[in-house]
């Protein structure tokens, strides 16, 4: 059995942090895109998903607590108490935002335009000019190397931007030519990335 063992649907959305972390990392973990929710359900954590599985039979859960213990065991979160506020302040940010943009995907088609308004003109705008000085000021959102702010963040970014399965490509686009200085970072995420970005299955979201 492997060391880890992540369980979420096949999307990118909660689980891709976590999934790009560990890839990064080089561990030894297993993908589990489930196909039968009803079954396994009631065996998962608050019967919700994503849930990190150990080795030894430990089901954890909670998405942001997954993503921190995976930080913590490889080296992606800071041990200075400053950046390593810096980097919980960006990951806990972008949740106030990281729940509106899956919505076009579940929406119906005459509240995707409303949706697409409030994505594109209000709230990614807001949170991108937000942390825009982050995104210049080195190769990395805090400090000299990667952590679970760049997977959380520079995740996004490549789930979306970089996404040509997403919704609306030419919105995205048109977005990141407003702010260089985080499509400069994103760029940077994805090359960093690239061997599990290439070779991980598509998904709209």
């Amino acid at each position: 059995m492997p060391e880890f063992t992540m369980h979420y649907f096949g999307l990118y959305a909660r689980a891709e942090p976590t999934r790009m972390a560990l890839a990064h990392a080089g561990a030894d973990w297993h993908d589990n895109r489930i196909s039968n929710w009803p079954e396994v359900k009631a065996s998962m954590p608050n019967g919700q998903v994503p849930a990190l599985e150990l080795a030894d039979g430990t089901l954890m859960g909670q998405s942001l607590a997954i993503l921190r213990f995976v930080g913590m065991k490889f080296g992606y979160m800071p041990t200075d108490a400053m950046e390593a506020f810096h980097v919980n302040y960006l990951v806990d940010r972008f949740q106030d935002i990281g729940g509106l943009y899956y919505k076009p995907v579940f929406a119906a088609e005459d509240a995707k335009e409303a949706l697409y308004t409030q994505i594109f003109d209000d709230a990614l705008p807001k949170f991108l000019a937000e942390i825009d000085h982050y995104c210049a000021k080195g190769s990395w959102l805090v400090g000299d190397k990667l952590s679970i702010a760049d997977f959380t963040i520079g995740g996004f970014y490549a789930n979306t931007f970089k996404n040509p399965a997403c919704y609306t490509p030419e919105r995205w686009a048109a977005l990141a030519e407003k702010f260089p200085n985080f499509h400069a970072y994103g760029e940077r995420f994805v090359a960093e990335n690239e061997k599990y970005l290439s070779s991980r299955p598509s998904a709209t979201i």
